[in-house]
């Protein structure tokens, strides 16, 4: 949300959450069609590699909620993430199991480009699992958070910690959620009663990690934006 395609008459079916859910539906696919279009134009089946992924995903009033921005449910921060290049098979038709982040994008360019390593970059480069080697993303522990101050008891904090099939998710001030996404894929049921155990381990490493983490002072962002560039970063939810 917002979207910005509205249904024909004839494509409502008078429930505002299945319209809703048809409205998505019909801006992925304008998306996909906008997506050939540039594929076919530039013509990126030959010496490019192209990386498709999003910055969210969207809730479909699954626990009664609908957009994005409210929670870190799987709903919202599983989203897709595809390498394709048609050239030499690297990429072609193979799929990791194990977790992976939007962060591992630069790294695996940089590596895929046989560039230096940059210092101080996070994420992982995917390319020796990629090609066969062990699967070093097993163990690894990824990180969101979730920030959104309204001025108001709505501010909304939470932090996660997804680790193999588990995934633990602090909500400010005071609520705990373990999920196992393998036997609840659809994060229904909260495990954190009977497992606290691994919710503490996961949580210890969410922590030391937000504690390890560089800090860098908004206040010194010296960017000036003009009336369009507001208008635009408002229509896509990013100011308020």
């Amino acid at each position: 949300m917002p979207y910005r395609i509205p249904l024909e008459e004839d494509e409502k079916s008078g429930d505002r959450f299945t319209d809703m859910k048809a409205i998505y539906d019909k801006e992925i696919t304008h998306i996909d069609h906008c997506i050939k279009e540039l594929y076919d134009r530039f013509g990126w089946s030959q010496n490019t590699l192209l990386i498709i992924t999003a910055d969210h995903g969207e809730e479909m009033n699954e626990k009664r909620r609908y957009g994005h921005g409210k929670s870190l449910l799987n709903t919202v921060i599983h989203v897709p993430l595809l390498f394709y290049y048609p050239q030499g098979g690297l990429f072609g038709g193979k799929r990791l199991t194990a977790n992976v982040s939007t962060m591992d994008i630069v790294p695996t360019l940089i590596s895929f480009l046989d560039f230096p390593r940059m210092k101080g970059l996070s994420g992982q480069d995917l390319i020796p699992e990629v090609k066969g080697a062990a699967n070093s993303s097993s163990d690894r522990f990824i990180f969101s958070h979730l920030q959104v101050e309204m001025g108001s008891r709505k501010d909304i904090l939470q932090k996660a910690c997804l680790y193999r099939e588990h995934k633990y998710i602090y909500r400010f001030p005071d609520k705990h959620l373990l999920y196992d996404l393998k036997e609840d894929p659809g994060e229904k049921r909260n495990r954190f009663a009977d497992g606290r155990e691994m919710a503490r381990m996961l949580a210890a490493n969410l922590f030391a990690d937000e504690k390890d983490s560089p800090r860098y002072n908004t206040a010194f962002v010296d960017i000036e934006l003009d009336n369009k560039s507001l208008e635009q970063l408002r229509t896509l939810g990013y100011v308020h």
